[in-house]
């Protein structure tokens, strides 16, 4: 019997990028514990039970704008217009984290 040991996605479950469909999105509440929490994007997908974090402002939100062409508006992007479309979940390797390389998860519009 196998078990998912994790509601999200990690660089280590995507070996090739995947086709994914974006079925809905969420925030949640993320943090170490004894650390303030952060609310973060979750990407949910209709062909796996698994989502994507992210953080809501930065680099990251703006890529997965770019590959569902979404336009941002006085500062906001509208969601809503993505469910039910195709992205391309990828690792990046030159992501990097306080300093160092340690690569990340990528969106990138479906060719």
């Amino acid at each position: 019997m196998k078990i998912r040991l994790s509601d999200y996605f990690k660089v280590d479950d995507i070996r090739e990028p995947r086709t994914l469909t974006i079925r809905d999105f969420k925030t949640e509440e993320f943090g170490k514990r004894g650390e303030d929490k952060q609310q973060k994007l979750v990407v949910l997908f209709e062909e796996d039970e698994r989502g994507v974090v992210m953080p809501l402002r930065g680099v990251a939100i703006k890529g997965l704008a770019k590959a569902l062409g979404l336009k941002e508006s006085n500062g906001e992007l509208e969601l809503g217009e993505a469910k039910g479309r195709k992205v391309e979940l990828y690792v990046d390797e030159n992501v990097s984290f306080e300093g160092r390389l340690v690569g990340g998860l990528r969106f990138r519009a479906v060719k």
